[in-house]
């Protein structure tokens, strides 16, 4: 998919100066230590001015959108030609890092006019600007400092800025005082700008400032609430009165804050420090096998040790049959297991039909001395794996008698195993609220946790069951939204060409699959019609990809080739690797092909060539990712790309320089349940990983817009998405997220 947020022409976009901002973004993100202040509730969180920062009405004050929480927000105030006027103002900020917030503006005094085919005398204005604000890390008993950058740099700069500010709060009265430079034309933080907001009752405050050109007054009122499990805060700001000679004063606004990753999940601590940012990543000279401090485990491997026979699993007549084939091939075999797990059931044969209930495929059992192992396939929990390791894992713990000591999966994925995670025993049951007393903190579970790459042979597991409910040709139906758009251009606010696509995915035999993608388009804008100025970008019907994949372990990476028809008419081969290493902190990946375009009519051919290197900061859960190469639109450059997790939704910001430069920020969002159904045949579901782009050109005189720079080839049965969990499978983010994988296993008991 493709998109793209273009200003052509004369008219601002998302800003040249976005560059030094970004920067920011990425050092913090990859480590560098911020203000350790906890971030404010969702129910204090700060409104939005009409500029897009939070503040007042058009001064911001030193706090920021909580870490964690995005604010959307539309005014009705717009700067133009030296004086304020009702228009639209179309806002986001976003705390993608602690103390730091990252905001976007669309101002126009005209939703729909096209300014290529109605030129008058009346410039107008349709601006896209980007904003950034970062509080100071300051002593408690200090006020809060903070500095920001308004619309930086650009073609037009409409509403360029620089700011200092401080604000402190005495009893319910908050204090702002900065100053600013500014090329506004009206004169808007120029200067020294300051203002009052007092806190009338629980739902009111009553607001005064100066914005360095005028004085303005009104109220704010908000309001907290939840839906469902989702905590929210609305509010409607209403300015009644200013100096300004050339309005009248009135303007209003409406803002509504949410956590980004919808619920407040347990595994983030969106908007106050949770415990697992002090201990997710190993402390200092630890490795990943947290007990025998070494990564030696982590080479240990999941793949069978001999032959075992598969029964049914509630027959105890099969269990002793696999008992006694087991102790026949396998001289040093544990123990047979206990005739009853804690649900007074055969547990091994229980354990398989918990697992196939929950939907899990291609499931084993076996043990060693003193672990239970389990290897399956997760079709069901597709939003994240590790809602099916936490399921796996809490399935076990009936199973696992005194004489387990741990519990071990391996997750698979079209049969391959790509992760292992071995837990201890009573410290996980006890996590999980079962046993006597306090229940320990997730702590206790990482402490004795062992993460590692599945690879090579366990001879020491004694295999019970082998490969119950195999997955092979059982069809996975993926249904997604397809959009191009053109955001705040000449031509319109919002143009777009929305459809619908649909993925099938089917299992052949281990690590091979086949795919098919096609679209339908169901509407579009008047700008996508064919013959209109976006007609040749407009989505059109049909088979986007006929692709036969394999996938296969090379040594600790993991590799893929694909074969078959891409992106409507190219045929071609492609090529990926992956490889992390052993603590989830850096990743290395490359993917090249070659395809040939064979429409009569045209003689193309095209090479893609890619690498990249990943770093992953478990403290702040977020990614610096470098790219570099040659795209699949044959631009050739790098990309850098700032990655933010928050529960199963990821805000990146990039920076591109190939056949020039360009900044944008991205969505990815869960369009599925957490929990799909279940494929006993076949299985209908979402995109939990649904991606949409916003970018535009920079440093350059004129804003062109451009529809396919930076194209990775990304397509949902990739390597980084299907097998490595959207790059949320290592180590490092396992051991972070070790909340999550209670809530799960708590939530779907």
């Amino acid at each position: 998919m493709l998109f793209a947020a273009p200003v052509p022409m004369s008219l601002n976009a998302f800003q040249r100066a976005c560059g030094p901002v970004v920067r920011l973004a990425l050092l913090v993100a990859a480590g560098v230590p911020v203000c350790a202040h906890a971030a404010p509730a969702i129910d204090t969180a700060p409104g939005l001015s009409w500029q897009g920062y939070t503040g007042l009405f058009n001064i911001p004050h030193a706090r920021v959108t909580p870490f964690g929480a995005m604010t959307a927000g539309y005014s009705t105030q717009v700067e133009l030609a030296g004086e304020y006027i009702t228009g639209s103002n179309y806002l986001l900020s976003l705390g993608l890092l602690p103390n730091l917030e990252i905001n976007g503006r669309i101002a126009t005094n005209n939703n729909s006019r096209n300014y290529f085919q109605n030129p008058s005398s009346d410039p107008g204005i349709r601006d896209l600007s980007f904003n950034a604000k970062f509080r100071l890390p300051t002593p408690d008993a200090w006020p809060n400092l903070a500095v920001g950058l308004q619309d930086p740099a650009g073609e037009t700069q409409d509403f360029k800025a620089e700011y200092a500010v401080a604000t402190e709060r005495w009893g319910p009265v908050d204090i702002s005082l900065g100053f600013g430079r500014s090329d506004s034309a009206i004169g808007r933080l120029d200067g020294a700008f300051g203002g009052v907001s007092w806190a009338a009752t629980d739902w009111m405050d009553v607001i005064a400032e100066h914005d360095a050109h005028a004085a303005n007054a009104g109220v704010r009122l908000h309001h907290a609430t939840r839906l469902g499990d989702v905590p929210m805060r609305v509010d409607l700001d209403l300015q009644v009165a200013s100096s300004a000679s050339e309005q009248d004063g009135s303007f209003a606004g409406i803002s509504l804050t949410v956590p980004l990753g919808g619920a407040t999940e347990p595994d983030h601590g969106v908007f106050e420090p949770a415990e697992s940012r002090e201990d997710a990543a190993p402390e200092p000279g630890t490795e990943t096998g947290a007990e025998t401090g070494t990564d030696a485990a982590a080479g240990e491997a999941d793949a069978a040790g001999g032959s075992a026979v598969s029964l049914e699993s509630g027959s105890e007549d099969a269990a002793d049959a696999t008992d006694s084939a087991a102790d026949d091939s396998e001289e040093s075999a544990p123990a047979a297991e206990p005739l009853m797990d804690t649900t007074g059931r055969p547990p091994l044969p229980a354990l398989i039909g918990r697992l196939q209930a929950h939907g899990f495929e291609n499931i084993s059992v076996g043990q060693t001395d003193d672990a239970l192992v389990m290897r399956a396939e997760n079709t069901v929990y597709n939003r994240n794996e590790l809602d099916g390791l936490g399921v796996m894992l809490a399935q076990a713990v009936p199973a696992a008698t005194e004489r387990f000591e741990r519990i071990r999966v391996v997750l698979l994925n079209v049969g391959v195993p790509v992760i292992g995670v071995e837990v201890p025993t009573q410290a996980w049951r006890c996590y999980l609220g079962r046993c006597e007393g306090e229940a320990p903190g997730a702590a206790a579970v990482r402490a004795g946790m062992r993460v590692f790459e599945p690879g090579g042979s366990e001879a020491e597991v004694n295999w019970r069951y082998r490969d119950e409910s195999s997955s092979a040709l059982r069809p996975r139906l993926i249904l997604s939204p397809d959009v191009v758009t053109g955001v705040a251009t000449e031509v319109g606010v919002l143009d777009y060409s929305l459809g619908l696509r649909a993925e099938l995915r089917v299992p052949l035999w281990t690590g091979a699959q086949a795919v098919v993608s096609a679209v339908e388009p169901l509407t579009e804008s008047e700008d996508f019609e064919e013959g209109a100025i976006f007609g040749d970008q407009a989505l059109e019907s049909g088979i986007r990809d006929i692709v036969l994949q394999q996938a296969l372990p090379v040594g600790p990476a993991m590799a893929q080739l694909s074969a078959g028809r891409f992106r409507d008419d190219y045929y071609g081969a492609l090529g990926e690797g992956v490889w992390q290493s052993a603590d989830g902190h850096h990743r290395l990946s490359g993917r090249a092909g070659v395809f040939e375009d064979r429409r009569s009519d045209v003689d193309e051919e095209r090479e893609l060539a890619l690498g990249s290197y990943r770093y992953y900061s478990p403290r702040f859960d977020a990614a610096l990712e470098v790219t570099t190469g040659r795209f699949w639109g044959q631009d050739e450059g790098t990309m850098v790309e700032s990655h933010h997790q928050f529960g199963d939704t990821t805000i990146s910001l990039f920076y591109r320089r190939t056949v020039g430069e360009f900044v944008g920020i991205r969505a990815t969002l869960p369009l599925t349940p957490r929990r799909d159904m279940d494929p006993s045949l076949f299985q209908v579901r979402g995109d939990p990983r649904w991606r949409y782009s916003l970018n535009t050109r920079v440093g350059e005189d004129r804003n062109v817009v451009s529809f396919a720079t930076g194209d990775t080839l990304r397509r949902g049965s990739s390597l980084e998405q299907q097998f490595f969990n959207g790059d949320r499978l290592n180590a490092a983010y396992i051991r972070r997220h070790v909340p999550r994988m209670r809530d799960a296993a708590m939530m779907y008991e």
